[in-house]
């Protein structure tokens, strides 16, 4: 069978510090899942070995600060299904498919973080339900895509997705955009290409990395 981790639900204000969560091989739930809660803080833990690291479902107004993602199979995080005003700050995210996975009516900021992963962050289609990320001062060191939108929006404008002050491990304008997936590329023949209207603004950015990305201390 599979083996479930922490399953935490219609509680608000909860802190979670201090943690350790390994070995979860739950596919619908990961290490870590917080469903129908706001205002809750996630502090100083360790996601290791998980199919997924950490699930917030249905959470809002929520923070994840100082905490190590790590050999997470599918994604470090997932924020998913109505899940605003999250964000992600001072963590680390390594050797895990995606560091974090954002979709279906949900809205995350990620910043000052450290990412070592084949996809930094996805920004994902899910039945035409609209998504939002910024991504900022992060230092992105992915071996695929840093950040990536796949999102259908309605409507006909650009939706602009913050991606500014981060660092790609490098500088060249075109490496740079070969660690995005956006609507430029996209497949002009796709039926839903005139809903793939994300773009990300990565300018200006670093040209170093950021030293205070990823854990910080007390």
């Amino acid at each position: 069978g599979q083996t479930i981790g922490c399953y935490l639900t219609n509680n608000s204000s909860i802190t979670v510090r201090n943690s350790l969560f390994r070995n979860s091989t739950d596919t619908s739930f990961g290490g870590l899942y917080v469903m129908n809660s706001d205002h809750n803080v996630i502090d100083r833990n360790l996601f290791i070995n998980n199919i997924n690291g950490a699930w917030l479902y249905f959470v809002s107004n929520t923070t994840v600060n100082n905490s190590y993602f790590v050999n997470n199979h599918k994604s470090g995080l997932i924020n998913s299904f109505d899940s605003v005003d999250n964000e992600v700050s001072n963590s680390v995210f390594e050797n895990t498919n995606e560091g974090i996975l954002n979709y279906r009516r949900s809205e995350l900021i990620v910043r000052d973080s450290f990412f070592n992963t084949r996809v930094g962050v996805h920004n994902k289609e899910y039945s035409g339900q609209r998504a939002f990320v910024s991504v900022n001062a992060n230092n992105l060191l992915c071996s695929d895509y840093a950040v990536v939108t796949t999102v259908r929006y309605s409507g006909t404008e650009l939706r602009l997705l913050d991606a500014k002050h981060n660092y790609w491990g490098t500088s060249v304008i075109d490496d740079i955009e070969a660690k995005i997936w956006d609507r430029k590329d996209e497949d002009p023949n796709d039926p839903h290409y005139s809903e793939r209207l994300g773009v990300f603004v990565f300018q200006p950015f670093r040209t170093s990395p950021n030293n205070g990305a990823g854990i910080s201390t007390y």
